[in-house]
């Protein structure tokens, strides 16, 4: 039977509970990338500082040994620690002033060498391919360094291990000058050509200490957040699963309220303000010889002659006030015949909807007097 009022499509507390826990998932997944990508960018800053750093200090060696280069070296009183340098092949490497004071020529490497075993630069590597000093002769990671700057790299930066912890190392080149002939001539270069590097390897223990404290801050403000918005859809899970509830009661209850009203053996019939039917069951198609469709066609007028369509308006304006009215009437079959009734209305809203639900019940007392009078 068809229902004047059917309840709203709803979704089930399954569906909505699949939907809850894939907004948590979703939230969680969410909150995970966010942290790992906050993360990652912290780590991240870590080598980059330790590179700028690692740079910082090889540009500032290279602008020592250019200085020195640029005076053809220094001229300093050989000692314990400074000895006449063996690898030094040039005239005038040793000289006595005219005062009697012996002095050793220092060159550009050898002064930097100095410098970083005293802490007053950072401490790294002046390599090359065809070193004076075996001890300037490149390590694995050296030797390829030199191989890429020879293939044009200004710079060659990689994340290592030393001494078993992280640490990134850098490399710059170092370029043939013309005061650096005077030592190297010898050797086949021209000004230009790849002397060879300078490499300081600066650990990360300094930097991951920084940014390990800055993901713990990173990590505790993503469990707040993610907390507040889990608290949010937990309250909506609450909410929304009692109002699914209710509404799985309401439609229950709907449907058994309609069941029972389209299975009554009392006829019943919905009619709209204007008249027209709405809903009959099937005892009240069964009452009047019509079938569903053609009863949802007709006015009330058609089946109960005591209402004609002019007295129609009286009668809902009466029902509307009263809510509940009971009186006799006489209907019209589909086979032209009549049949006395007794009528109870009731006044029924719903969702902006206003209906007259009739009750009908035939007065069988009248109806055995006809029957006998036949």
């Amino acid at each position: 039977m068809t229902s004047a009022a059917q309840p709203n499509a709803a979704i089930s507390v399954l569906s909505f509970r699949r939907l809850m826990v894939g907004s948590a998932a979703l939230w969680t997944a969410a909150v995970l990338l966010s942290f790992w990508m906050a993360a990652e960018n912290e780590r991240q800053q870590a080598v980059r500082l330790a590179v700028q750093e690692a740079r910082t200090s090889v540009q500032t060696d290279i602008g020592f040994r250019h200085w020195v280069a640029s005076h053809g070296g220094v001229y300093v009183a050989p000692d314990a620690q400074t000895s006449p340098n063996p690898y030094l092949n040039v005239p005038d490497r040793d000289v006595v002033t005219t005062n009697g004071k012996h002095l050793t020529l220092m060159n550009p490497a050898y002064v930097l060498r100095q410098l970083m075993q005293s802490g007053f630069v950072a401490k790294g590597r002046i390599t090359s391919m065809k070193p004076l000093n075996p001890e300037n002769a490149p390590d694995e990671w050296e030797h390829q360094a030199l191989l890429l700057l020879e293939q044009g790299e200004t710079e060659v930066t990689e994340k290592v291990l030393s001494n078993g912890k992280a640490a990134v190392r850098v490399m710059a080149p170092i370029r043939v000058e013309q005061s650096c002939l005077t030592c190297h001539g010898d050797q086949g270069y021209k000004v230009g050509d790849l002397r060879g590097g300078i490499d300081v390897t600066i650990p990360l223990e300094k930097s991951n200490e920084i940014a390990s404290t800055e993901i713990k801050r990173l990590a505790l403000n993503h469990a707040i957040f993610w907390a507040l918005v889990m608290s949010g859809i937990g309250l909506m899970w609450g909410i929304g699963k009692s109002h699914i509830r209710k509404h799985e009661l309401l439609t229950i209850r709907h449907l058994i309220t309609q069941f029972s009203i389209e299975r009554a053996e009392e006829p019943v019939y919905w009619i709209n303000e204007s008249g027209l039917i709405s809903y009959v069951n099937d005892s009240a198609c069964s009452l009047l010889g019509y079938d569903e469709r053609e009863m949802l066609n007709l006015h009330a007028s058609e089946l109960n002659p005591d209402h004609p369509r002019e007295k129609w308006a009286e009668h809902w304006r009466s029902l509307k006030e009263e809510r509940f009215l009971r009186f006799d009437a006489t209907l019209k079959r589909k086979d032209g015949s009549t049949l006395p009734v007794e009528i109870s209305a009731n006044y029924l809203s719903h969702e902006g909807q206003e209906f007259d639900v009739a009750f009908v019940r035939a007065r069988i007392s009248q109806m055995t007097s006809q029957s006998r009078d036949v």
